[in-house]
Parts: structure tokens; sequence; C-alpha cells
């Protein structure tokens, strides 16, 4: 298990606010990736290859992906979950996703 510093290292990504999960829309591309409430998004990027962009907050980052992307694109999540670093590939819905600032006890792990 790598700290934040050290995945912000060994991803080039600079530390920013952070991105919780609000809500999961049932049969969503969310939900089919095992994206749960109060995952935090920590960045994102075109693809497992491609250049991982920093999360800073929630407004920009959906503001971003919908306009570096389109409806029914796949791209891939950054997250955090109880301390693990995950990836999960979503498909772009046309409802913008509900995300919020992480709750006092996800900012205290």
């Amino acid at each position: 298990n790598m700290d934040d510093k050290d995945f912000n290292k060994e991803f080039g990504l600079s530390g920013g606010e952070e991105v919780a999960v609000k809500t999961i829309m049932p049969n969503s591309s969310a939900e089919r990736a095992d994206i749960r409430r109060g995952d935090v998004i920590i960045g994102y990027s075109a693809s497992a290859n491609a250049p991982i962009i920093a999360v800073k907050d929630s407004a920009e980052f959906i503001e971003n992906i919908y306009t570096e992307f389109f409806v029914d694109d796949e791209i891939v999540l950054w997250l955090r979950r109880n301390g693990e670093y995950l990836i999960a590939s979503v498909k772009l819905g046309a409802v913008q996703p509900e995300v919020l600032p992480p709750t006092e006890e996800e900012e205290e792990k």
C-alpha cells in the first residue's frame, strides 16, 4: 500500500482537493465498475496508459470530463477506497454524476 505522496509521485499527480462519489445510479457503468459511494476520485485518464489528470474539485472534474470526452466514451477513473488505490473503467453517461468533497471521516484516514 502506498500513501498519497508515493502515489502522487509515481503517477505525476499534484495533490489538490479531492472528489468523493456521492451517489451511484442503479444499472450505471459506475455501478458495473464497482465504484461505491464514498470512493475518492483522485484522477482520470483516457485509457490505462494515458497521462493521468489530477482531480482538484468536483465542479472542475465534471466540467472537464464532459468537455474532453463524449457520452458513451470509456474513461479510466483512479480511485482511493479505505486507503487502497483502484482503477475503474467507466462509460460516460448522459446524466452527469453527483460528486462532493470527501466526508470528514474520509479525510481523517
